[in-house]
């Protein structure tokens, strides 16, 4: 049995220079998970308590009408604090007892610049970041994304080439899961390069709007999860598909929008797909706006048919709804509800998904 609580935030600042030419955005977050289970022994349990806080700032420079500037800098944190007691059951009744405490804690700091601009009907952003992260080292990545309008058609050809990396988390690291462990402390941080290249049309003076789009991305050391070994690095994996939109703007009472997402996956070392990545991916949302200060969400939510070990985990239908009111010009009231009919469906063989859930909020802007 698992019992899970997250507490997350955010605050931002913003200030504008020089009639709008120079716009500074200042903000901190904090994310708190505090994770309780209970193995399957009466004895087992684990305590995980994991927290993240991240300071950014960004500034935006619009040199010129065709070119703007960004240029930022941002440092994250994470703390980790376990507490496991497990049970040896396997000499009834003399039964032993361990129990341990772990702390860690990790740093990524990284700065960013990425440059937007446009001539004639061209226009591209080029963009290059250093992460430093305390255990892994300094990585610089890098995007290009060149777009590229037909007016007279009114058609975009558009996409982008670049860089990832992701260092694996300290619960990827060091996590436990009574009575096993699920953390590895050898894994390596992922690393990838990955591209896309679409057509967008628009027709009847921007009313709908079609769009296609290939992707491709080839990634090393990819973080996967194994029900045996916990986490592991895959040493290759490709990714590669189509995704296509429909959208739809009849009026400015409602919007429609309808994403259909073809997934392959192939793990290079055997030639395998990836476990519970769905090759079919389906969304329909529609967006109702009956008041300036009001709007509303619906969303219907399709994954298909995935593999997960021996067993196949079905496909499953979700539908959510979301709205929010401005109360005032500086405050925002919202609230959301998932899964609205209580679906019962698994993304993972064996672990069970929220039910009905509800949530509400403030948000204060100034």
């Amino acid at each position: 049995m698992q019992d899970t609580d997250i507490l997350a935030g955010r605050i931002e600042g913003n200030l504008s220079l020089y009639n709008g030419k120079w716009q500074i955005a200042i903000g901190a977050s904090a994310t708190e998970k505090n994770r309780s289970t209970k193995g399957p022994n009466y004895y087992d349990s684990y305590d995980y308590n994991g927290k993240v806080s991240k300071f950014d700032i960004q500034n935006t420079i619009k040199t010129c009408e065709s070119n703007t500037i960004l240029v930022g800098a941002e440092t994250e944190t994470e703390k980790l604090d376990s507490f496991s007691y497990l049970g040896d059951y396997s000499d009834w009744p003399n039964v032993t007892h361990s129990a341990f405490n772990y702390k860690a804690d990790s740093r990524n700091n990284a700065i960013f610049l990425q440059d937007q601009f446009a001539i004639g009907n061209f226009s591209t952003s080029l963009g290059a970041r250093y992460d430093y992260h305390n255990e892994f080292g300094g990585t610089v990545t890098w995007r290009v994304a060149p777009t590229y309008n037909f007016t007279t058609t009114d058609t975009k050809i558009m996409g982008s080439i670049g860089t990832g990396f992701k260092a694996p988390s300290l619960y990827q690291l060091y996590g436990q899961l009574p009575p096993y462990n699920v953390g590895n402390e050898d894994l390596n941080p992922e690393e990838s390069i990955g591209l896309d290249v679409g057509i967008e049309q628009a027709f009847a003076n921007d009313m709908m709007v079609v769009s296609l789009t290939y992707f491709y991305n080839d990634i090393d050391d990819y973080i996967d999860y194994d029900f045996t070994d916990g986490y592991v690095n895959i040493d290759g994996l490709i990714t590669q598909g189509i995704e296509s939109t429909l959208e739809f703007f009849p009026s400015e009472l409602f919007d429609l929008k309808l994403s259909y997402t073809y997934t392959d996956t192939e793990n290079k070392s055997d030639d395998s797909r990836l476990l519970r990545r769905p090759l079919h991916k389906s969304n329909l949302d529609l967006n109702l706006y009956p008041a300036d200060d009001k709007q509303i969400n619906i969303s219907l939510s399709y994954v298909g048919e995935r593999d997960d070990n021996d067993e196949t985990l079905h496909n499953y239908t979700v539908v959510n709804i979301a709205g929010s009111h401005q109360i005032t010009p500086y405050l925002k009231g919202f609230i959301r509800v998932d899964n609205v009919f209580d679906e019962e469906y698994e993304e993972v063989a064996g672990y069970g998904t929220a039910g009905l859930s509800a949530y509400a909020g403030l948000k204060l802007s100034f």
